[in-house]
């Protein structure tokens, strides 16, 4: 069991659900002891994606686990970022932003790059000033990103032992597809891959290493 109860989730429902799952262990079978770590941890992720100030999801059960014997648990989910300016999950144009003026005009922003420099109702201080907010804007989806990925690194240093059905030669790997966020937009960004060898999770949860040393083997990737 995790060395302690997560800085991020919501630590009693993360508890019940490791009751739950440690009391159903000594008789179950290989198999469905496997398959009922795969449903804890879909838990601990759609726990830690809902309580996230950082991260958007369209629901509490957004999760989806599997096993691939050899690789080790993948778990995926969609997520966007909190208050990326979308009015929904459904509908609607792929990327925008909405910018209300100083006199309350509403513009569709579709990153500056597709700004018509030639509008004649735009003048140089309108442009400025949509301009700055965009940029703000950037900066504020920028910092709720990396926040959101601090989040999932913290997820797998506190509860990623969880999963003993895997062999140490196994990874525990986090899928998020990106979307609906313009900061993914102007950054090209459609997926972050996080993935951390077992027998290093172990060696953390045993006191081998430290927090520091697991979280630098933790391999990221964004594309």
């Amino acid at each position: 069991m995790s060395r302690r109860i997560g800085r991020g989730l919501t630590g009693l429902a993360v508890a019940g659900l490791l009751v739950g799952l440690l009391a159903g262990d000594a008789a179950a079978g290989p198999r469905s002891k496997e398959a009922r770590q795969i449903r804890l941890f879909e838990h601990i992720v759609d726990e830690m994606l809902v309580d996230s100030p950082n991260w958007l999801v369209q629901g509490r059960h957004e999760a989806r686990g599997v096993y691939v014997q050899g690789d080790g648990a993948i778990f995926t989910f969609d997520a966007s970022l909190v208050g990326s300016g979308w009015g929904g999950w459904d509908g609607g144009h792929k990327w925008w932003n909405f910018w209300d003026d100083d006199d309350h005009d509403r513009v569709i922003i579709i990153g500056k790059d597709r700004w018509d420099d030639d509008d004649e109702d735009d003048d140089g201080d309108r442009r400025s000033r949509r301009d700055d907010y965009y940029d703000r804007e950037m900066k504020r989806q920028e910092r709720r990103y990396e926040r959101g990925k601090a989040e999932i690194v913290e997820m797998i240093v506190d509860f990623g032992d969880v999963l003993s059905v895997l062999a140490d030669d196994e990874f525990l790997q986090i899928e998020a597809f990106l979307e609906r966020a313009d900061y993914f937009y102007e950054k090209d960004l459609d997926q972050l891959s996080m993935r951390v060898k077992m027998s290093d999770v172990r060696a953390y949860a045993d006191g081998k290493i430290d927090e520091k040393a697991l979280v630098e083997k933790i391999e990221t990737k964004e594309s």
